[in-house]
């Protein structure tokens, strides 16, 4: 499909390219986001091995160990974008990585003054649940739509540097597989609910083919991590021309 096209921009001749063979920074930094990978598998392991799957609570001392590794896989990405970025001569890379830490960080706070709604016992601390519950879901519709512009212009960013189409290219199916996904989710819960069988199936169907679809974009997101061979030195002052069709 043209949409998930990328062109990659030719690499100017006076531009300096550090290869992975002649550069160790480039291999700690791969060696460093593949360890950010294995972190990651570990933790959802730890928590879907310990979680109770009738409550969905989950052992102080296994969320202490999630909470951990979490931490050392951050990071392990941070100081990868920042070797990536020290190579390429340009920060973007690490700035968009930031943000994203950012708004993280502030849902996470969100949450801890969050509690269960089952704990409350009286109306006022329903109330000041119900009003903390609301101020986070108004946080997280305007900070949603920044998380997938922050998402495309990493992988368009690292497309850039690293010239790999495939991280931009997963990129592009990530995020329209998830969007159309999330609609496709909203659409069987209203339908379900009107109970018409026939749109709800259609949804049910788009919702099951575009997670697959989101499924496909980080495995092939996770492809591109291993092909890196290359940084190229752009610098601050060259734009990014990826476009998504041929010219």
């Amino acid at each position: 499909m043209a949409l998930f096209e990328v062109n990659m921009p030719p690499i100017p001749d006076n531009i300096p390219i550090h290869t992975i063979e002649h550069t160790p920074l480039l291999k700690r930094a791969k060696l460093l986001w593949i360890g950010a990978l294995i972190l990651a598998v570990i933790n959802v392991y730890i928590v879907v091995s310990s979680m109770n799957m009738l409550t969905g609570e989950i052992p102080a001392m296994s969320n202490t160990l999630s909470t951990i590794i979490g931490f050392c896989g951050t990071i392990c990405i941070l100081f990868c974008f920042f070797y990536l970025c020290k190579l390429a001569r340009r920060k973007r890379l690490l700035k968009l990585y930031a943000i994203q830490l950012v708004i993280g960080i502030i849902a996470g706070i969100f949450q801890l003054f969050i509690p269960e709604f089952n704990n409350s016992s009286t109306s006022t601390d329903i109330i000041a649940i119900t009003s903390s519950f609301s101020a986070y879901m108004i946080f997280c519709s305007i900070a949603a739509p920044i998380v997938v512009y922050i998402l495309w212009e990493l992988g368009k960013e690292l497309s850039f540097i690293t010239n790999e189409k495939t991280f931009f290219k997963a990129t592009k199916i990530m995020v329209v597989g998830l969007l159309v996904f999330l609609i496709s989710s909203i659409g069987f819960l209203v339908t379900a609910r009107l109970q018409n069988e026939n749109v709800a199936l259609f949804f049910g169907i788009l919702f099951m083919g575009f997670g697959v679809m989101v499924v496909y974009g980080i495995i092939l997101y996770l492809i591109g991590i291993f092909k890196i061979r290359v940084i190229v030195q752009y610098g601050e002052d060259a734009q990014n021309t990826i476009s998504q069709k041929e010219n």
